[in-house]
């Protein structure tokens, strides 16, 4: 995509420090929004990613710029994910120029940050698709945390942010696995790994967890299958891996219905992640359920993250942020939206090297497996050249 002939002025990051809060006393009501652009954008990958079977040599999303009658600005990325968002771009694209036209000149509410439902309310387009949700929730959410010059997560909680880690993501070939393992061993402040399984035979998978297990010591193991096995499988490889002390399984089974049955016979507990991301979506606790992956690009957002996130807390279930393969920019927010009160200090957000190069400066970046605080606050400043302008308007004017 020719974006260089489309290039647009640099988006600045927000100036300043959040020492201190020139923009609290500022009454919300009175703050409007005076204009919003929908930038497109196309990053390579650094090497081919296979997403729902298919491979995919790049990352394509929107970009949203929304500026206040004040002059603060609040960025958010919209990037629905392919084989696992139900939208497609272009559904994302048309929804969020509809709904920024009806958002230019709009008051902003006063608790919006709250998220218990006032962004619902604000944004009053119907069957709003879950990229769109999450990209101007964040677009907003960071505006609002320029006025008042604090990060995101504080002005979620109005508690200092929580110090965050990665969990290690274990991929590739068995071979790349284990050297990737034993990487991890040496690493003193990761303390969790994630292993994909449902991709090889079953007794080489066990194997191969065996192993891990062995490799990484007393680091705290999770598996992910994606959904691969029907309840005997299931069963099968667990009782064979319960010795690998887990934490737990993401969605074992191909009908989620089943997972306490698994944990019945097995004694492993399980995570949701894949069901999550149905619209009709209820927090429900059953038997063996004891983690919640939450991906607001694919699942209802920012609010109904945080939402479905304190149900969960009440039931000692943990809530785990996880990416959908964002740029720098929504990783930054998901960092933001973990560091707050509700959810798990552990994140799955370790997709940040995926791409030959990023949107933003500074990029996502982690130091021996935790996540920097001052990563938190501002908002980078944006490669101007790595987008292409396809809608704009202010109070007075629309193009395309």
């Amino acid at each position: 995509m020719p974006f260089l002939k489309n290039a647009t002025n640099t988006i600045p990051n927000i100036p300043g420090t959040f020492s201190s809060c020139k923009f609290c006393s500022v009454d919300r009501d009175a703050m409007k929004i005076s204009s919003i652009q929908i930038f497109r954008y196309q990053l390579p990958f650094s090497k081919s990613i296979i997403l729902a079977k298919k491979n995919f040599d790049f990352r394509e999303g929107l970009l949203i710029r929304i500026l206040d009658s004040e002059g603060q600005i609040g960025i958010g990325e919209i990037a629905p994910l392919p084989g696992f968002s139900l939208e497609s771009l272009a559904e994302s694209t048309s929804q969020s120029m509809k709904l920024a036209e009806m958002l230019v000149a709009q008051s902003i509410p006063r608790d919006l940050s709250v998220l218990q439902g006032a962004f619902q309310r604000w944004f009053s387009l119907p069957n709003l698709v879950s990229s769109v949700k999450f990209g101007f929730q964040m677009a907003v959410l960071n505006l609002l945390a320029a006025q008042s010059q604090i990060p995101v997560a504080q002005l979620i909680s109005s508690e200092k942010p929580k110090t965050l880690s990665l969990t290690r993501l274990l991929s590739g070939t068995p071979d790349e696995i284990l050297s990737k393992a034993d990487k991890i061993a040496q690493s003193p402040f990761v303390s969790r790994v994630k292993l994909k399984v449902g991709r090889i035979g079953l007794d080489q998978e066990v194997d191969l967890v065996q192993e891990v297990r062995t490799r990484i010591g007393s680091k705290f193991l999770q598996l992910d299958a994606n959904r691969s096995w029907d309840l005997a499988t299931a069963v099968y490889f667990g009782r064979q891996v319960s010795d690998c002390e887990l934490l737990y399984i993401e969605e074992p089974l191909k009908n989620p219905l089943e997972c306490s049955e698994f944990t019945s016979q097995t004694g492993i507990g399980y995570a949701l992640d894949e069901t999550l991301q149905h619209p009709e979506y209820r927090f429900k606790m059953r038997e063996g359920l004891v983690a919640l992956v939450l991906k607001p690009t694919l699942s209802g957002g920012i609010e109904t993250a945080k939402m479905i996130a304190e149900e969960a807390l009440e039931h000692q279930v943990r809530a785990v942020i996880s990416s959908s393969y964002e740029s720098s920019l929504g990783l930054i927010m998901l960092a933001n939206l973990a560091a707050s009160r509700t959810f798990d200090v552990s994140v799955g957000l370790d997709t940040y090297d995926v791409f030959q190069y990023d949107l933003c400066h500074p990029e996502f970046l982690e130091t021996e497996g935790r996540i920097p605080l001052q990563l938190l606050t501002g908002q980078p400043t944006i490669y101007e050249d790595r987008l292409e302008l396809l809608w704009q308007k202010s109070k007075t004017k629309t193009s395309r």
